[in-house]
């Protein structure tokens, strides 16, 4: 999907999603809201969709050893994402921050445990218990913003999302 502009209506074809009014509701109380989603299934189409349905999403990512930097920066401009590169530490923080303050949706996706685990929050993650980042937890405390997890519930015949319930922090 980024590596070139799809047809936005073919991709929203493919999507359903539950939980917007979930969403809207969190937006409403002006301090943004982050969606905690797996990384595992097509994450990248519900932004799309979001985008779509009139929500400024900024998606935190990683830069990888196993494709070009630009890909995602590159990738998401073409379907108006802004993208928070996570390697740049504080400043990616300070811009997480600055999203949610301006009532925007910061999109992350867990995929790693923390190295360390007295570096993490001991949670259940894809059937084990491992440390995962606590940041996601503390940017929410910081900025005063929901939290609500987003789950993967079908690929075929069309990819479904759950927005869930903000998570007590």
């Amino acid at each position: 999907m980024f590596d070139r502009r799809q047809d936005p209506a073919l991709l929203l074809a493919r999507i359903d999603v539950d939980g917007m009014d979930e969403l809207r509701a969190a937006l409403s109380g002006g301090r943004g809201a982050i969606l905690l989603a797996g990384h595992s299934g097509n994450g990248a189409l519900l932004v799309v969709y979001l985008v779509a349905a009139g929500i400024a999403v900024s998606v935190v990512h990683k830069e990888s050893r196993m494709m070009d930097a630009r890909f995602f920066r590159t990738g998401m401009a073409l379907y108006g994402i802004d993208g928070i590169l996570a390697n740049e530490g504080i400043k990616a923080y300070s811009r997480m921050v600055g999203s949610l303050r301006a009532g925007r949706v910061v999109y992350v996706m867990a995929d790693q445990g923390a190295k360390r685990a007295a570096d993490g929050v001991m949670l259940r993650f894809l059937g084990k218990t491992m440390p995962m980042p606590a940041g996601p937890a503390q940017l929410a405390q910081h900025a005063k913003a929901p939290v609500l997890p987003v789950t993967t519930v079908s690929a075929y015949p069309r990819w479904r999302f759950v927005i869930e319930h903000p998570v007590q922090l």
